[in-house]
Order: structure tokens, then C-alpha cells, then sequence
């Protein structure tokens, strides 16, 4: 049996289902009868406890997979009904947000009530349909839904970002005290509170959230914050999490369907249906939505890059575009024929969407400014601005955005010369925080390396 996540589409128990796309089919492809408890020992069927089960935990997540895992995503569903969950597990699975962290926890929180009572399950065959082997795959699946479970659940990933590789062993020891005790006690403690005071000075955070059930999360998202705010950000998450957990009791919507083979069912083998076996394909898809995953991050990198940054210009963007399209419809057409019939063999789309991102990087130019010292204060223009300043004591370009590959350059003055109070100085920092008491003016990117073709000194 497996626990998938409820949806909407699941009308009924008994309902058919295709576990390869997550597809459903006939309410009725097996009648589901309660029994009395003294029949029990007569039924093909467990009789289930009416306990509540409670699970509270915080965890960091090193690999995307592990993500998907917590919500039993499995890799074909999740590709064959891409674009179609709305903002419910966009924002929360979104990899590019992911990768881009020094680490990611997650809050998950479970709340589940095993259903009472034992039923009989026995499979209904409908003769127009099952010996058509076409219309029985489209109307049965290769499986049925035995039962739901109701509660409700939490998730919550904190994205962490390093303001620089020298401090990131210390942000990651911080955040590991940071988000101990979580599901043991309600109490911030004192490690944890230092923990989230070095988040707050080394780092920045972000939190992406999503709530199954009845009960929503009563906080939005939070967006890039560094700073003091980001220790209150942070008991505020947990204050709700604690919230939602004790709560439990209330939380009585559909939340998992549990899925069992038709073998299961009376009846089932007396006919000549044979479900698709999708064992080996469901298998090979978790890899293939990984790749799949990254072609659909390049292509909104393409997307939301202007066309003028792109060397060739609207002609190399649309190239781009077509490949990019290509590849990702070479995935929808194995899942679609792979649904069809998994027997076939059909060789996985193999397309390396890691190389084609570094094509695209490479035909992108990234947007530059020129950085100018005049004897005290820092000043940028833009990159059309190409005059000289005759009063310039040198001068430098800086990418305006991140590039793969470049550090930050921040740039300020003192706050004791910036109001005039006293003398002062303005001071460039690469790739860690001005000093306190700077008034940052402005950040750029820059390579701290020679690049070949790029570069010059």
C-alpha cells in the first residue's frame, strides 16, 4: 500500500487510479462494504485503530530529492501534472531557490487520524470495459484507493544564504542550533536564540510555506530578509508551527488517500485484466524529474532575461527557447507513451539540462556599470555612458547583477562622515559586509579571479 496526497480529484473509495501519472479513473472500479467487527476475520481487510497520530520535527534537507520525499511526490506524477497545483507547491519545491542555499530546514509537521471500522473490498467489472485493454488502463489505472486518512499538515523550508564562504561553517552551526528542540518544547532557548542572532549577521533567510487540510498557515511567505529581523522571523514561524501542532484535534480534512492493488481486491482475478506494471518506469521518472525540474528552471531564466542581454539578441534568445521546449516536451512524450504501455521499453529522454544552463550563461551578457573613484566617494553609471571623467583616479567595470562565478563588491562610507560629523572614509568590502557603522551605497559583482576572455589586468 502507499500514502499519496489528497486531491480534489479523489471523489470515492474504491476509486480507480493510475499511480504513473496520478491520473483517476471510475468511482466505483471496486464497491467497498463496511462490515461489522464480529466479521472481521471473514474480511480481506484490517481493522484500524481511531488513534491520532502527531509527528513535529525540523530537519535539514542536503538534497532536493529528499524535499519531494516529504510529500511522497513521486517523479511522474509530478512531471505529467507539472503547472497544474497552482501556488500550492510552487513556491515551496521551487529548486532554483534551493540550490541557490547554503542550507535549507524544513518544519513538517503531520497530524493524522487512522479511520475506524474494517470494510471488504471487491472489484466491480464493468465487461464493456475490461476486456478492452485501452479503456480498462483509462478507466481502472493500476490500482484503487482503499481509504483516506484525515488531519492536516505543515511544511515550511527555511532557506539560509551565507553572506560569504568565510563565515558559512559558523552560519551552518548556527542554524543547527537555531531550529534544535523544535516539536519538543514550546520554549526558544537560549542556544537557540544565539543561533538566530548569527543567522542574523551573517545571513539571510527565506521561507517558502505550504498547509494540506482545512487549517492554512496564517503567516505569508517570506521573502530574501537579512538583518535583526531575521530572529523574530523565525519565532514567529515557530510560534505557528507549535500552534498548528497542538491543534491537531481540529484537523479534520482529507489528507492522504491510501492506494492498493487490485490483487487486493475479491474478485479482481477472476478476470483478464492485467494492470500496467509502472514499477520500473515510476523508478527511472525520480531521476528524470530532476532533470526535468532543471530544463523548466533554464527556460524562466530565458524567459525573464531581456532580450537585449542576450549576444545575438532576440534571434539567439528564441533559439534558446525552441531547444529548451524541445527537450522539455521529449519528457512529456515518454511519460505519455511510457503511460500507454510501460512494456515497451522506450529509451529515457537523456538531454543534460546542467550543460545546456552553461550555454545559456554563456551567451548571456550580463548587465555592466562602470565604477569610478574621484578621490572619495564611489559613484556608478550606466554601461551606455562611456565618456571619461577627467577627474577619475581609476576606474573599473562591475556586473550590476550576480554572474556564475563573481563575488560581492559592497561600497559605503562611514556614517560619522556621511552626516558630517567628523572625518571619515569610504571603503570597498569584497565578499563580506562593510563594518558596522557604513552606510552601504551601492553592491556590484565582480570575478576575485582572472577569467579567460573575460577578464583583464
Amino acid at each position: 500500500m502507499e500514502l499519496w496526497p489528497y486531491r480534489p480529484a479523489m471523489e470515492s473509495r474504491g476509486q480507480g487510479i493510475d499511480r504513473f501519472t496520478g491520473a483517476v479513473g471510475l468511482t466505483d472500479a471496486v464497491i467497498v462494504v463496511p462490515i461489522d467487527s464480529h466479521d472481521a476475520d471473514r474480511a480481506d481487510a484490517e481493522h484500524d485503530s481511531p488513534s491520532t497520530m502527531r509527528e513535529y520535527e525540523a530537519l535539514e534537507i542536503k538534497e532536493y530529492k529528499k524535499l519531494l520525499d516529504t510529500l511522497s511526490v513521486s517523479g511522474s506524477v509530478s512531471i505529467a501534472g507539472y503547472g497544474q497545483q497552482g501556488d500550492l507547491m510552487a513556491s515551496y519545491l521551487n529548486k532554483e531557490s534551493f540550490e541557490q542555499a547554503s542550507f535549507t530546514y524544513l518544519i513538517r509537521i503531520n497530524v493524522k487520524h487512522q479511520p475506524m471500522g474494517s470494510s471488504s473490498y471487491v472489484f466491480n467489472p464493468r465487461p464493456s470495459i475490461v476486456h478492452n485493454r485501452t479503456a480498462a488502463t483509462k478507466s481502472y489505472g493500476d490500482a484503487y484507493i482503499k481509504k483516506f486518512i484525515t488531519g492536516g499538515a505543515f511544511y515550511a523550508r527555511v532557506s539560509i544564504i551565507s553572506r560569504s564562504q568565510a563565515v558559512e561553517t559558523e552560519v551552518g552551526l548556527a542554524a543547527k542550533a537555531a531550529f534544535s528542540g523544535w516539536g519538543v518544547t514550546g520554549e526558544i532557548s537560549a542556544e537557540m536564540q544565539r543561533g538566530m542572532s548569527t543567522l542574523a549577521k551573517h545571513s539571510s533567510i527565506e521561507i517558502s510555506k505550504m498547509s494540506l487540510g482545512q487549517r492554512k498557515h496564517r503567516n505569508p511567505n517570506v521573502p530574501r530578509t537579512t538583518g535583526d529581523a531575521i530572529p523574530s522571523i523565525i519565532a514567529r514561524l515557530k510560534s505557528e508551527a507549535d500552534e498548528f501542532y497542538e491543534d491537531a484535534v481540529n484537523h479534520n480534512s482529507y489528507l492522504y488517500a491510501l492506494i492498493d492493488d487490485y490483487y487486493t481486491a475479491d474478485g479482481f482475478e477472476d478476470y483478464g485484466y492485467e494492470p500496467n506494471d509502472y514499477d520500473e518506469a515510476r523508478r527511472l521518472s525520480r531521476d528524470l524529474l530532476d532533470r526535468y525540474l532543471e530544463f523548466r528552471s533554464v527556460e524562466d531564466l530565458i524567459m525573464r532575461t531581456p532580450t537585449t542581454q542576450f549576444r545575438g539578441h532576440k534571434s539567439t534568445r528564441r533559439k534558446l527557447q525552441n531547444r529548451c521546449w524541445a527537450s522539455i516536451n521529449r519528457v512529456h512524450a515518454w511519460i505519455k507513451a511510457t503511460d500507454r504501455d510501460p512494456s515497451q521499453g522506450l529509451e529515457i529522454p537523456d538531454d543534460d539540462p546542467w550543460e545546456f544552463r552553461k550555454e545559456v550563461m554563456a551567451k548571456i551578457v550580463a548587465p555592466r556599470m562602470k565604477l569610478y573613484n574621484n578621490g572619495g566617494r564611489y559613484y556608478v553609471w550606466d554601461q551606455l555612458t562611456w565618456q571619461r571623467k577627467p577627474h577619475a583616479l581609476w576606474e573599473i567595470e562591475v556586473y550590476a547583477t550576480p554572474v556564475q562565478g563573481t563575488v560581492r563588491l559592497s561600497c559605503g562610507e562611514s556614517e560619522e562622515w556621511a552626516i558630517n560629523k567628523a572625518k571619515g572614509n569610504a571603503l570597498c568590502s569584497l565578499a563580506e559586509p562593510l563594518p558596522p557603522g557604513y552606510i552601504t551605497w551601492f553592491e556590484a559583482w565582480v570575478y576575485n579571479a582572472e577569467v579567460g576572455n573575460v577578464t583583464e589586468v
